[in-house]
């Protein structure tokens, strides 16, 4: 690290210091004191259907008995669009709010205008006095990550934090496309893991014809799945992170007006009239459906890759997981691509107070408390002792945690959890499960996180990244008005192409795709991240 780096860092950590204590010695709080006895707070959610009941809950109950409140639950919608809806209209109606808002992913832009407009509460005094919890954890990021959320958190025309963060570190989250081939087809069929974009393409036509799960009829479905299978293809003839920009030599560059980004669609597109990128992957549109051909529980697996999570793809009741192991990053025809794209560090504003909590100080004790190792572990993965025990030993990625599994399922239905991060810092250590050997589940899914590990440690990663970037109140204004209709747009179009609904080899089709992301603003999208960009690295 530079010694202007360093110097910038410190500067940031003496201000938020003087901020919160002035000069000499810690200030008068400004602050109301904690209420004596249980509070009732209110607390709006996202509701997720997989949650058997919300208030007969184990998170609920220990969430209440650590922060002593008792949690009466707004229910919003679990679609980001419309619960950023639902709170809008109830702000314009002037509808009473609920106390504290939590799992709600808002950009800075929005957090800070929600501030500003008075519906969120300023919590910089409440942090100092109320969140021990939260200081302690920052304090255990590296410096970057502290300055980064420290800056980005603040809000640039009154200097006031809206929001607590969720902050995700370097787990098997960050990699965006989690692709899982049969072993055992490949096995039957004598085939190795393919490495390049025609082996793939051999690959799945054995998978269509030869009758690798054995049944005797032509079921078989070679590859299923959307997002992150056209991620993954793409990223075999050029990096592409629909969220982010390329950059090079401190130049940021789009990658998807680039002719390799129409040769991966044009190949993908030649996948689906093969019948071996099934057009079921544009029609499926849930986690059970998937199950049902994946790992159904009435005959053999039919599918020979898929993309997603291992354990929320697959039937808990099957032994699906013994049969796949993850597959590595794709080269095309060349040589090219052949990168594993990551998603940085995430740092989200997911928890606020608002205008209409009586109880503020105990509002921000109950979120400070997802601040804690074991409401991390509880959020993740159930109650302690019952879907989880304590035992500290190596997780799948090498590094050190302490929650053995024992009901794998508790994260994604039942009433252990809220099945959503909805907030805190999640660390390997908190996070993680211990990795755990042999036969079954539990011990198939650690076998598959220590595999995705290690190809995203070890796979090709551009040398130059723009993520983490902190821009201007008008640079997040523009993008808060820009980048879902573009990435919407950038999306929705690929998915045409790919399906065949449109044609990617007709140059009038796909130039005007290109000449609409202009017209939706993908060239100041681009600016904007030029500068922020050229910004962050002169300091």
């Amino acid at each position: 690290m530079t010694r202007k780096k360093i110097i910038s860092i410190l500067l940031v950590l003496i201000m938020l210091i003087g901020t919160l204590t002035g000069c000499g010695g810690k200030k008068e709080s400004n602050v109301e004191a904690l209420p004596e006895g249980t509070v009732t707070l209110k607390v709006g959610i996202p509701q997720k259907a997989n949650v058997t009941d919300y208030t007969d809950n184990a998170f609920t109950k220990y969430l209440e008995e650590t922060a002593n409140v008792k949690i009466k639950f707004v229910y919003f919608s679990s679609a980001e669009s419309e619960y950023r809806q639902q709170l809008a209209l109830m702000c314009g109606a002037d509808e009473k709010l609920p106390d504290v808002i939590v799992g709600f992913d808002f950009s800075h832009y929005i957090v800070n205008q929600y501030g500003e407009d008075g519906y969120f509460i300023d919590l910089t005094d409440y942090i100092e006095e109320y969140a021990p919890n939260y200081k302690a954890q920052l304090k255990n990021l590296d410096e970057d990550m502290q300055e980064y959320i420290l800056e980005k958190g603040k809000n640039s025309n009154t200097g006031a934090y809206y929001g607590m963060p969720r902050v995700i570190c370097p787990a098997i989250d960050q990699l965006q496309s989690m692709m899982y081939i049969n072993q055992n087809w490949l096995n039957k069929l004598g085939l190795p893991i393919p490495t390049t974009v025609e082996e793939l393409r051999s690959t799945l036509q054995a998978f269509k014809t030869k009758d690798p799960n054995g049944n005797g009829l032509a079921d078989e479905v070679p590859m299923v799945g959307t997002a992150g299978i056209i991620n993954y293809l793409v990223n075999a003839f050029v990096l592409y992170d629909l969220n982010n920009f390329n950059v090079t030599d401190g130049k940021i560059w789009d990658p998807v007006v680039t002719d390799e980004f129409r040769q991966a669609v044009l190949y993908a597109n030649q996948l689906v009239k093969d019948g071996l990128y099934s057009e079921l992957s544009f029609s499926l549109t849930s986690t059970s459906e998937y199950r049902t051909i994946i790992s159904p529980t009435d005959g053999p697996s039919k599918v020979g890759i898929f993309v997603g999570h291992h354990e929320s793809m697959t039937n808990p009741a099957t032994n699906a997981l013994d049969e796949f192991v993850a597959l590595p990053a794709l080269s095309d025809a060349t040589g090219k691509g052949g990168y594993t794209v990551t998603t940085p560090i995430e740092a989200v504003w997911t928890a606020y107070i608002t205008k209409d909590c009586k109880y503020p100080a105990a509002a921000m004790k109950f979120l400070d408390t997802w601040y804690t190792d074991e409401t991390m572990t509880r959020q993740r993965h159930g109650e302690k002792d019952v879907d989880w025990v304590y035992e500290e030993k190596e997780n799948a990625y090498g590094t050190e945690s302490y929650a053995k599994i024992v009901n794998s399922e508790a994260y994604f239905s039942g009433n252990s959890t809220w099945c959503l991060n909805v907030l805190g810092i999640m660390t390997h250590w908190n996070y993680l499960a211990i990795a755990q050997e042999g036969d079954g589940r539990i011990a198939q899914a650690s076998r598959l996180q220590s595999e995705q590990w290690n190809l995203m440690q070890n796979g090709k990663k551009p040398e130059e990244e723009a993520v983490n970037l902190v821009y201007t109140t008008e640079e997040y204004e523009l993008r808060e008005e820009k980048a879902t209709t573009v990435n919407d747009y950038i999306y929705d179009e690929t998915m045409y192409f790919i399906s065949g609904e449109k044609d990617p080899s007709n140059d009038t089709e796909w130039n005007k795709f290109l000449d609409t992301l202009k017209t939706v603003g993908r060239d100041e999208l681009m600016k904007v991240c030029q500068d922020a960009y050229s910004r962050q690295n002169s300091k």
